[in-house]
């Protein structure tokens, strides 16, 4: 007769809990957990195997003893645990996807290295194609969809820039010029990413 223990099953997925758990307690990101990753993995083919065993085992077992629904609750459990370990890899990595896409519109295209540190190899080549897409889409349409994302109080304000920006394009068609410690009153549209990133600040009157 095949083994059908299912203690300890419990244990499983706690490692995706925590990983779900360092998410939420983030004030951005927090560093991809590759490590955690794997053992998540790792526990999803340790169930699997498990499944598979108990099911050779069970070849020839007479569904009418009592040592069938043994079997059957076992596989049903190490199945449950095994799919709720996916379910937790799914949503780590499309949060982790969710922040990085509302970051390219709030911040635009490129990633601070405060950000970068935090991110995969994967994650950084998708935050990169996902702009790509998105400056493609814009580009085609002839429309900036990433300014205005909340309707500003002034059309006018007097701004203080904060970094060396350079040349600014307008929406009327004319170039600023954008140099650190200068303050000047512009149209807040041209200026939303730059107010974003920190580049340049409201003035404080």
């Amino acid at each position: 007769m095949p083994k059908n223990n299912v203690s300890g099953t419990a244990l499983y997925g706690q490692q995706g809990v925590q990983m779900l758990t360092n998410l939420r307690r983030a004030a951005w990101l927090p560093q991809y957990d590759s490590d955690g990753v794997r053992k998540v993995i790792d526990e999803i083919n340790e169930l699997y195997r498990k499944i598979h065993a108990t099911l050779m085992a069970a070849k020839g077992v007479d569904t009418s003893e009592p040592e069938a629904r043994a079997i059957s609750c076992s596989v049903v459990v190490h199945h449950n645990a095994l799919l709720r370990n996916k379910r937790i890899l799914c949503a780590y990595h499309r949060y982790r996807m969710d922040v990085l896409e509302d970051n390219r519109w709030e911040k635009g295209p490129l990633l601070s290295d405060f950000a970068r540190n935090k991110l995969s190899s994967q994650e950084q080549l998708y935050f990169e194609n996902y702009s790509k897409l998105l400056n493609e889409y814009m580009r085609d349409i002839d429309v900036e969809i990433t300014a205005n994302l909340a309707p500003p109080k002034e059309l006018k304000q007097e701004i203080t820039v904060v970094a060396n920006v350079g040349d600014v394009q307008t929406s009327s068609g004319s170039s600023m010029q954008l140099l650190r410690n200068t303050r000047q009153f512009v149209n807040v549209n041209d200026v939303e990413t730059l107010l974003r990133n920190g580049h340049v600040v409201k003035t404080k009157h």
